[in-house]
C-alpha cells in the first residue's frame, strides 16, 4: 500500500513522499531563511566559476563526490583544518534555499551536521564573496560576525 510508512520513516507534507527523520531534523535546524552556508575556494576557482555560471568544487570536493560547506559556527575550524596557511582564498556565502534538491546535511567532524552539495553550485546562489587573508599568526581573517580562532579552542 502506497499509503503505508515504514519503520523509522515519517510522512512529509507532500502526499506520497516519505523521508528519513534525520533529514527532517537537519532541515528544522539548518534550513532557516537568512542563514547562509559557506565554502572556501581559491580566487582563480571562483573567477572560473563566474565565467561558467557554476562552481564544480575543489579537487578534494571532486574526490569526495560533493562540495563541502560549513555553517558560520563551523567555517573557522574548517579553514584551520583544511586550508591552513593557504593564500589567495575567498569565502563564498551561499543561500541554501536555492539548493534544496541537491543539498544534504550529513554528520562529519565530531558527528556535527555539515552541508554537502551533490551537484554544481550555481553562481546565482552565491550572495557574497569575501577575501580570506592570512593574519600574522598564519590564520585566516574572517569578516566580522564569525567566531574568532580563540573561540574555537
Amino acid at each position: 500500500d502506497a499509503g503505508q510508512v515504514g519503520a523509522g520513516q515519517v510522512r512529509s507534507g507532500n502526499v506520497g513522499h516519505v523521508e528519513d527523520p534525520t533529514e527532517i531534523g537537519a532541515r528544522a535546524v539548518h534550513d532557516r531563511p537568512g542563514q547562509p552556508i559557506y565554502h572556501m575556494c581559491t580566487q582563480a576557482e571562483w573567477q572560473a566559476a563566474k565565467s561558467k555560471g557554476e562552481y564544480l568544487g575543489s579537487s578534494q570536493d571532486t574526490v569526495d563526490g560533493f562540495i563541502h560547506f560549513s555553517t558560520q559556527d563551523q567555517i573557522v575550524a574548517s579553514a584551520a583544518k583544511h586550508r591552513a596557511g593557504q593564500t589567495g582564498l575567498v569565502l563564498l556565502s551561499v543561500d541554501p534555499g536555492l539548493l534544496v534538491d541537491i543539498l544534504k546535511w550529513e554528520p562529519a567532524r565530531g558527528g556535527a551536521l555539515f552541508p554537502h552539495l551533490y551537484g554544481p553550485l550555481p553562481v546565482v546562489a552565491v550572495i557574497d564573496v569575501d577575501n580570506l587573508p592570512l593574519g600574522d599568526d598564519g590564520r585566516h581573517r574572517f569578516p566580522s560576525g564569525f567566531p574568532t580562532p580563540e573561540a574555537e579552542k
